[in-house]
């Protein structure tokens, strides 16, 4: 949108509507706006971070890489610093609003192409899902985007829950409405007509009682403006129409409330499983208010803390055993009563009120603009008040690309006020001509420096004629007044160019860091505070991309231990020259080493596990711990080994008395190389710790399981040696071949010590030798 706007005031002066200005009440009102995002807003979500009860500042610095340590702050769970993220969605939404006000405003058209933008986000989700109902498809997204619980009754093809469904297709059904009953060409009807019953068909098919509230607010506002249209014009065909559709309308209406089988009834003879009493109150979402309201009188001036709902609710539920405890309140109001206070609630609707105003002045030069507005207001209100448009980031998008379009349309300007520069331009006269042309309308004017222009009506061929010849003198005339205010425009255009190519500059580079530095299929950070040192965790889609990178340290591989949401699973590393499956059982570990990149930018691996399991609307298939190690050793399976750990400034596991793992070092295929080490006490150069290693070479395979181990080849190489002190370390290199892919390694040891069973410490581990990594030179 920021190129969009850099574009036509700096190369596209045809896309660009010359004469483009603001109201003094619009520029107050995008500063009340930007300021309340910025200074109230972003302070109080600075403030929740560490004030807001059971929510805590997950320590992000941890992680290595500047970019990881972005995505954690970005992708917080709802428990910790989730008012940081909720801001950057609000700030987003803010930012989109504003460009989508100056491109409606500025570019030549631009308020139809945002409207279009607008419509095809709904037209797409309705139309992708009943294509999928139709080939049966469940879902159009991959799982590791979506799980679609719902199957194909609830058109969630795409969102993963049908109340976000009808919110998001209300703004585009408003402007279809709106067009069809204003269009002036039968045509242009029929099209406004076949997809505002596409929407409509959409919306019901969410089986929401907050979409067919939606829907019975559109009809009931489209009838009854239709009706006044009738009554201003004192069409008798138009009131009888409009009142017999009235009186179906109630009567239908009557009839469902008190008959609601019938709805059930007519949706399962077309296919549909329509749920019971579709039309009856939710009391689950009354319970909740409820609660809200009583949360909110324990702290009513300031409110609980910026983004708190879900820590303040599950509090409240946990105290009185409700039943539903949901991480919104369903009802945009309630939750901001609760979270911002009674003070920062009347502000923020004060705003919204100020933002309605001006939608109001400006959708009234449009045909039909009062409706509009009306289907407008009713698209903001009721998902708000019924649901929430501003959980989910695509919702709230559009309705701020809707509202923020709205705000700028063009409007015709009274030449006698001195508060605005005129803004007609020739090019946007079938904004306007419609009232200046009806009944030959003048613009009045006070000032001697404009023109009075007078725009007659004519009747006939010759009429036509010089209505035209009459029109053009009119654009000649407004032209030269245009360019004699020419100076001034360019001033204001070059401050706008810098800007707004600036800030697409930065989007661009934006775009390029996350696509190259962010992680893709991981979902948001969890951090568990509780153990002596901090830990963050995320879970893993079944399809991801995962972003290595390199500590100062310069180690070869983060070595990513997980946790898989069951077992067996199997992981595919999907390289550019190979592909390796490596398959886990209930007896061993999975380990994701991956070879690292530098600092700065990471090295990108490609991962694809073969198990996942539904969570809300996700796939999950491991979960994966932050920081991963680093090390120059990278284990991927292993059998009777512990944990990663640091001994004697390596990092490395212990083993078992029999331990096998499948590792590969220093990015080599050629060399496998790896330090042995026991700082156990129990053992000294009279009785040395011996053991046994036995390494295979894996070339001609792309998989490895446990079952592999039953026929094993030839080993490559193997040693027996001893340790005969605690401080004693030995290095082992294998050579193998540059066709090898893994080295499968097997250790057996004489003895082990339980430190637990010795009286050493609470381990309770038996620990043989300790595995540790070996310098890459």
């Amino acid at each position: 949108m920021s190129g969009i706007l850099s574009g036509s005031l700096s190369f596209g002066k045809t896309l660009q509507r010359r004469d483009w200005s603001f109201r003094r009440g619009e520029s107050v009102v995008l500063s009340f706006v930007w300021l309340s995002v910025v200074g109230v807003m972003g302070l109080r979500a600075v403030w929740s971070i560490f004030h807001t009860p059971n929510q805590s500042w997950i320590p992000c610095r941890i992680v290595p890489g500047i970019a990881t340590k972005l995505e954690c702050l970005l992708q917080a769970s709802i428990t910790q610093h989730y008012g940081l993220r909720t801001f950057f969605m609000l700030l987003t939404a803010a930012m989109i609003g504003t460009l989508a006000f100056l491109i409606a405003r500025i570019v030549r058209r631009g308020w139809q192409l945002l409207f279009g933008a607008v419509v095809f986000g709904p037209v797409l989700v309705t139309g992708v899902g009943f294509w999928c109902i139709g080939w049966g498809i469940e879902q159009a997204l991959p799982k590791s985007l979506l799980h679609n619980a719902y199957g194909f009754e609830r058109l969630t093809q795409i969102f993963g829950n049908p109340g976000w469904v009808w919110p998001y297709l209300a703004s585009g059904l408003a402007i279809t409405l709106w067009a069809t009953i204003a269009a002036s060409t039968w045509a242009s009807r029929l099209i406004g007509a076949g997809i505002s019953a596409l929407l409509v068909l959409g919306v019901l098919a969410t089986q929401q009682r907050g979409g067919l509230l939606l829907c019975m607010v559109y009809v009931t506002i489209c009838l009854f403006y239709c009706l006044a249209c009738g009554l201003k014009r004192r069409s008798l065909s138009i009131l009888a129409l409009e009142g017999i559709l009235l009186a179906v309308l109630g009567n239908v209406l009557y009839s469902l409330f008190n008959h609601q089988e019938g709805l059930q009834d007519i949706a399962q003879s077309i296919g549909y499983n329509w749920r019971a009493n579709p039309l009856s109150l939710d009391t689950a979402r009354l319970d909740i208010w409820k609660a809200g309201w009583e949360i909110f009188k324990e702290a009513p001036i300031l409110g609980h803390g910026y983004a708190s709902w879900f820590q303040v609710i599950s509090d409240y539920g946990s105290k009185h055993n409700m039943t539903y405890v949901l991480d919104t309140a369903h009802n945009l109001f309630m939750q901001m009563l609760v979270e911002l206070g009674l003070l920062h609630s009347l502000l923020v609707l004060g705003i919204l009120s100020l933002i309605a105003v001006t939608v109001w002045q400006n959708s009234r030069w449009l045909p039909r603009g009062k409706l509009l507005f009306l289907l407008a207001l009713s698209s903001f209100i009721i998902p708000s008040l019924v649901q929430e448009i501003d959980y989910i980031r695509p919702v709230f998008y559009l309705h701020a690309l809707f509202w923020g379009t709205l705000a700028g349309l063009p409007f015709c300007s009274d030449y006698s006020q001195s508060n605005y520069l005129p803004v007609i331009h020739h090019s946007e006269l079938n904004v306007c001509h419609e009232r200046l042309s009806a009944g030959g309308t003048k613009v009045p004017t006070t000032n001697p420096n404009y023109v009075d222009i007078i725009q007659p009506n004519f009747d006939g061929e010759v009429g036509s004629r010089l209505a035209k010849k009459a029109q053009h003198q009119w654009r000649e005339r407004l032209d030269q007044f245009w360019w004699q205010k020419e100076g001034l425009v360019n001033q204001t255009g070059f401050i706008f160019r810098g800007t707004f190519s600036g800030l697409a500059g930065i989007c661009l580079f934006l775009i390029f860091f996350c696509t190259l530095t962010f992680s893709f299929g991981g979902f948001p950070f969890e951090a568990n505070l509780t153990q002596p040192s901090s830990s963050l965790m995320r879970w893993l889609a079944p399809s991801v991309k995962l972003a290595a990178f390199a500590t100062p340290e310069g180690k070869t591989y983060s070595v990513f231990t997980t946790h898989p949401v069951e077992k067996p699973i199997s992981v595919d590393f999907m390289e550019s020259d190979n592909q390796f499956r490596i398959t886990v059982n209930d007896k061993t570990e999975l380990g994701l080493p991956l070879a690292n990149g530098n600092r700065y930018l990471p090295r990108k691996h490609k991962l694809s596990f073969s198990t996942a399991q539904p969570d809300g609307t996700r796939w999950i298939s491991t979960q994966v711990f932050y920081p991963p190690v680093q090390s120059n050793l990278g284990i991927g399976w292993s059998r009777n080994m512990y944990d990663w750990e640091t001994n004697s400034g390596r990092a490395g596991r212990w083993c078992d008395k029999n331990c096998t793992f499948l590792a590969k070092s220093c990015e080599r295929r050629d060399r496998l190389d790896f330090t042995v080490q026991a700082s156990r006490p129990d053992y000294s150069q009279d009785q040395p710790l011996s053991f046994q290693i036995s390494v295979y070479s894996l070339t001609d395979t792309s998989e490895f399981s446990a079952q592999v181990l039953q026929n094993l080849p030839k080993p490559l190489a193997t040693v027996k040696a001893q340790l005969e002190t605690p401080d004693e370390e030995q290095h082992f290199q294998f050579n193998s071949t540059p066709q090898s892919v893994w080295s499968l390694v097997q250790i057996q040891a004489n003895s082990v010590f339980n430190p637990k069973s010795k009286g050493f410490s609470q381990d309770d581990r038996n620990l043989s030798i300790f595995v540790g990594e070996a310098d890459c030179s």
